[in-house]
């Protein structure tokens, strides 16, 4: 069983198995995990919308520590030294322009920054769910695959040819075509 902290909450939460977006609340243990989904939901969008012409697609990892995830860092410089707004933060590193544009960016569940632009690299999850009808790439099934991580709270991963999906447990739970 995995905890996390809850973002705007000091209680701890329990994740339980993958649920829609759109779900009703059921009770205050799944209320952590849809707050999450949605704020990850929420920022992947405004990072994509904001960027604009130059934006080059965004991945997150939402978890609390870095210890056991396969990561590698893809610069120098991996652990931000920038604070302030989430949203700001990852916007200046989207853009095709900026040197941490590749890769993911890991974000705690109280939605800091803790490291960007790195190599994330979990292990294939044979009987993961595919919607093959998409054209997706390599930082789509990364997102999906580390997503069922131990470690891991939530991914998601964004681009202008693609759009935006969210991920629990190795399954997709929230996807948005580009329009």
């Amino acid at each position: 069983m995995r905890y996390a902290s809850c973002p705007n909450s000091t209680t701890p939460c329990l994740n339980r198995p993958p649920y829609s977006m759109t779900t009703q609340l059921r009770g205050s243990e799944s209320e952590c995990e849809i707050l999450i989904m949605r704020k990850l939901r929420d920022t992947l969008a405004n990072v994509k919308q904001n960027v604009g012409a130059d934006f080059s697609g965004i991945g997150i990892v939402v978890c609390d520590s870095v210890d056991d995830l396969p990561i590698h860092p893809l610069r120098t410089v991996s652990t931000p030294a920038e604070t302030g707004d989430l949203v700001s933060l990852l916007c200046s590193f989207s853009s095709i322009h900026s040197t941490y544009h590749d890769g993911f960016h890991i974000v705690s569940a109280n939605w800091k920054l803790i490291k960007v632009a790195q190599y994330f690299s979990p292990p294939i999850v044979a009987d993961a769910e595919i919607d093959w009808s998409r054209q997706f790439g390599g930082r789509y099934l990364a997102a999906l695959f580390g997503s069922a991580l131990p470690v891991v709270m939530a991914t998601g991963v964004a681009s202008n040819g693609f759009g935006l999906a969210v991920f629990q447990d190795g399954k997709e739970v929230h996807f948005e075509g580009t329009k």
